[in-house]
């Protein structure tokens, strides 16, 4: 099996009768597919399992007017949706009715899909998503940067950055070099949770992250939203190499942050929309490949 981004949690079967019970008397319908192709919708009818003694099986009597013979030979996926928790295994058709019912035989191995705690949001490159940083040079140094405790939200750079098309915003962020004349220093934010962000810096900008004793506040720029992230500590600097850039030297850069409740309902709604069925049932498959 491989890893998978969903949680997948393997079910006892005697955690399920009472749960098949309940998706015949609901008259929920079901989805069964074949790997990578799009689900169809069924009703279930009734549910069987064998008598006592013998090797435990649970079939589901479904309808569907396009299932013929053929189907006997395919290896199907099913899912259903029961209470708020999803159930997902595999199976097979084992009897054709001809009356749009067919019998299906589900696997013994059947999963609830759990969510993860504290789940990132990866912001790149579907979302516009920026962590800015206060800077201030030494006068008597060229090369010496520290980052300021007190970030002005509202400084003119600021403003003037949210006034750049999507384009510009592109263009300025991708480039490698930052301008080390600008008081505020902005990077493309990877992914983001309720209490954590991560970006990338190149191999200068490496060198502003260096002291994780401190906590600094964060300006989030979440595509026009702002967030004033305070108590952020960094967590870790580590080596990255970025194919986009040529596999030129970088470094992940991820800090934590004292939660913000306008942020983190932000996070959970993109989180869910991101989450569609589709990509759950892709993970489902490459999960019991």
């Amino acid at each position: 099996m491989e890893a998978s981004s969903s949680n997948f949690i393997e079910l006892d079967w005697t955690e399920l009768i009472e749960d098949i019970s309940n998706l015949v008397a609901s008259k929920e319908k079901v989805k069964i597919w074949e790997k990578g192709d799009a689900p169809d919708l069924c009703e279930v009818i009734n549910s069987h399992s064998n008598e006592e003694g013998e090797a435990f099986c649970q079939q589901l009597r479904l309808r569907l007017g396009k299932v013929d013979e053929s189907w006997k030979e395919k290896e199907l996926f099913l899912q259903f949706t029961l209470n708020g928790l999803e159930y997902f295994t595999k199976g097979n058709v084992v009897e054709v009715l001809g009356n749009e019912d067919f019998w299906f035989e589900m696997s013994p191995h059947v999963f609830k899909v759990e969510k993860r705690g504290n789940e990132r949001l990866l912001t790149y490159p579907h979302f516009q998503v920026y962590s800015y940083f206060k800077i201030q040079k030494q006068p008597d140094t060229e090369n010496l940067v520290f980052l300021n405790k007190h970030i002005e939200a509202n400084h003119n750079a600021f403003k003037k950055f949210q006034e750049l098309t999507n384009e510009e915003i592109l263009e300025a962020q991708d480039r490698v070099e930052s301008d080390q004349d600008d008081e505020l220093i902005g990077f493309r934010v990877l992914d983001l949770s309720n209490s954590g962000v991560a970006f990338l810096v190149n191999e200068k900008e490496k060198d502003y992250f260096t002291d994780t004793s401190s906590d600094l506040n964060i300006t989030l720029l979440f595509e026009k939203e702002v967030f004033n992230l305070s108590s952020a500590k960094m967590v870790y600097n580590v080596d990255y190499v970025n194919p986009r850039m040529g596999n030129l030297p970088m470094a992940k850069i991820g800090f934590t942050f004292g939660e913000t409740p306008e942020l983190t309902t932000l996070v959970n709604k993109k989180i869910e929309e991101s989450e569609s069925e589709e990509n759950i049932q892709k993970d489902f498959e490459n999960f019991v490949d």
